[in-house]
């Protein structure tokens, strides 16, 4: 399977209110990445600075794969909030933990971006 890496628009999508920040403040811009002990910045800011954010098609095929529909899935470095995203747009529940307040807060505004399933706006049970 060959799935694209998340792009800068699916990395954003819902952080219109959120200020764009360098990842690795600390590196300087142009320096060569090889000996920089940091090597991990962008060199230009971005809304969703988290450095591993996975492409949601991925994580929808991973939870597809090892779920079904209503059940919980457990994400316990939520991150960026991709697999909740995935689980959201797929009808499933999920709990997520995340340790950096800043990470938690762009995992809300994606979250925030994805509507309601039909099968929710329906009122369906699962």
């Amino acid at each position: 399977m060959i799935i694209p890496k998340a792009s800068n628009s699916e990395k954003s999508k819902g952080l219109d209110k959120t200020e764009p920040k360098y990842l690795d403040p600390s590196r300087k811009v142009g320096s060569p990445g090889g000996t920089n002990p940091r090597n991990r910045g962008a060199e230009r800011p971005r809304k969703n600075y988290h450095p591993t954010v996975k492409p949601i098609k991925l994580m929808s095929y991973i939870i597809t794969l090892g779920s079904r529909h209503g059940d919980v899935v457990l994400d316990p470095y939520i991150g960026s909030g991709t697999t909740a995203v995935a689980c959201k747009r797929l009808n499933r529940d999920f709990i997520g933990f995340e340790i950096d307040q800043e990470y938690v807060e762009i995992a809300n505004g994606r979250l925030k971006s994805v509507p309601r399933s039909l099968r929710s706006v329906l009122g369906e049970k699962r």
